[in-house]
């Protein structure tokens, strides 16, 4: 219960919120004003809904309060104080995907505006890896969120006790190192393993146990699977005809391009032909390609980090004030700017460069 019960009535009511529906943290700060508890806690409350926002509240009160509450874009409704409050929720974490890079400033605007947070707060969540942007929240909650957010993003929940993660190895003292290894043998990890992605598929409580045992050591990094992304990539023929008509369109259905550029794109192998995809559709993907007679493997590029080169740019007044814009340096093409960015970055500034006009392609990955 989100408030201190009030006096008890026989006839009192209880009050239930349902969702956080078109509300922000400033209505659910003057719920917490009004309610005389903290802002921490009606914020548990309220994004945690369905919950009992007060109880034993005398009925026409009651009914005066849902009425603000709905006035202010709150979903409640009263109930009886006797009632079987609402189940507890499976709450969720919540990641968010620039599938369009061009709609970061609209998606960073929605959760600054969700969340109470600065638009540059905002712009560094989504950013950074896996693009972590709500914690611990009720399905009510995350549906009231995917309605705000613009087109070209995509919102994925998991909960942490369902999850399975990926576990990365960090840099660290030689001594904190000798601690961690024989916990990480089970999983396959070898004493020698070198800094990096070391173990998939690790169960949360496998997860919570190393945590509680080497947290401190600062040399373990967990992610969970359902907010990682992978890039399709085509790497050869293993028995298809380029020139194949049929084998043109089904990679227009498979990945979006048009059926007439299909031969073009066969003969520059490897290439990426599916961008973002999440790990459980990972499989499916594969076995898309293979059913086509192509070889194509699937490139982790969440904590990627990429270059990218100015071929061309006929405006060079946009050209700088894009590079400006992003606190890089004017340069005259062709150039590569350096050092190389996490790859949602790279993926904004390619998007923004080509808006100004240039021919820009990704370097190398590294």
């Amino acid at each position: 219960m989100c408030a201190g019960s009030v006096a008890v009535e026989a006839s009192g009511r209880r009050i239930v919120v349902t969702s956080i529906g078109t509300a922000g943290p400033a209505a659910v700060a003057a719920v917490a004003k009004g309610l005389g508890v903290p802002v921490s806690r009606a914020v548990a409350c309220l994004y945690r809904a369905p919950a009992v926002l007060a109880d034993d509240v005398p009925p026409d009160a009651a009914d005066a309060m849902v009425r603000l509450l709905q006035g202010i874009g709150f979903s409640a409704h009263v109930a009886e104080a006797g009632a079987a409050p609402p189940p507890p929720e499976r709450l969720v974490d919540v990641a968010l995907h620039l599938s369009d890079p061009r709609a970061a400033r609209a998606a960073a605007a929605a959760l600054a505006e969700f969340a109470g947070l600065t638009q540059d707060a905002a712009m560094e969540m989504l950013l950074t890896p896996p693009g972590l942007a709500l914690g611990a929240v009720s399905a009510a909650t995350v549906a009231a969120f995917r309605d705000r957010l613009p087109d070209g993003v995509e919102l994925v929940s998991a909960r942490p006790e369902d999850s399975l993660y990926h576990l990365f190895l960090l840099d660290g003292p030689p001594v904190v190192r000798a601690r961690l290894m024989p916990d990480l043998a089970p999983l396959g990890v070898a004493a020698d393993a070198a800094p990096g992605l070391v173990a998939t598929g690790v169960p949360h409580a496998t997860l919570q146990e190393l945590w509680r045992r080497h947290q401190a050591g600062g040399m373990l990094r967990a992610v969970n699977e359902a907010f990682l992304r992978y890039d399709i990539v085509a790497t050869g023929l293993a028995g298809a005809d380029p020139a194949d008509p049929a084998l043109a369109e089904a990679l227009a259905r498979l990945t979006g391009m048009p059926a007439a550029l299909a031969p073009t794109a066969l003969a520059q192998l490897p290439l990426t032909m599916i961008e973002g995809a999440r790990l459980d559709a990972v499989a499916g993907h594969l076995a898309a390609f293979a059913a086509l007679g192509l070889h194509a493997r699937a490139d982790l590029t969440t904590f990627q980090r990429l270059g990218l080169e100015v071929l061309e740019a006929p405006d060079p007044a946009a050209l700088r004030a894009v590079l400006t814009g992003y606190g890089l340096a004017p340069a005259r093409p062709p150039f590569r700017l350096e050092p190389p960015l996490p790859e949602t970055q790279a993926r904004m500034l390619r998007a923004a460069l080509e808006d100004a006009g240039a021919v820009v392609r990704f370097a190398e990955e590294v």
